[in-house]
């Protein structure tokens, strides 16, 4: 089951993850719910994420879950996030083949209370190819929820 794996084998510690110089992160307001999942095994040995899901290719560093409220009924996000150098491509097919597996995972009664986000962070200047492969982030993920940037701080992106 998609939960008992995230939460038994790839939660992480508080609402921020670094990696190769790179972190990600959110200060949570008081009713604010967050959690991060490193999934990908190359940085988490304990992750069964692939295995658990069978998941072949690529899959990105971490799914954020967020909800800003503490009661059942409000909208629900979850947030692939991959850490990147320059390679951003790659980054992209990172962040939709693990969309792809969770999606299919969640039961078809519970996809709308989704908000499904797409984040990729890059580190330095932006190649050439980035504004065409955000533009694949949104129409994957509609306007507002795909986002390639240099931004530490995804509270904002999160929240919107």
């Amino acid at each position: 089951m998609l939960f008992d794996t995230l939460v038994l084998t790839c939660l992480c510690r508080g609402t921020a993850y670094g990696e190769s110089g790179k972190k990600i992160r959110i200060e949570p307001d008081a009713n604010e719910r967050v959690a991060f999942f490193e999934i990908d095994e190359n940085s988490n040995k304990y992750s069964s994420f692939r295995r658990d899901l069978n998941v072949d290719g690529p899959i990105c560093d971490l799914i954020i879950f967020y909800t800003p409220h503490d009661s059942r009924d409000c909208t629900k996000v979850l947030c692939f996030a991959e850490l990147k150098g320059v390679n951003v491509k790659h980054a992209l097919d990172q962040v939709m083949t693990t969309y792809q597996a969770i999606k299919d995972e969640i039961p078809q009664d519970y996809r709308s209370e989704i908000k499904w986000k797409g984040y990729i962070l890059m580190r330095g200047s932006a190649p050439k190819d980035t504004k065409r492969l955000k533009a694949e982030l949104i129409s994957r993920f509609g306007r507002g929820n795909g986002d390639i940037s240099t931004t530490e701080d995804i509270g904002h992106f999160l929240r919107s």
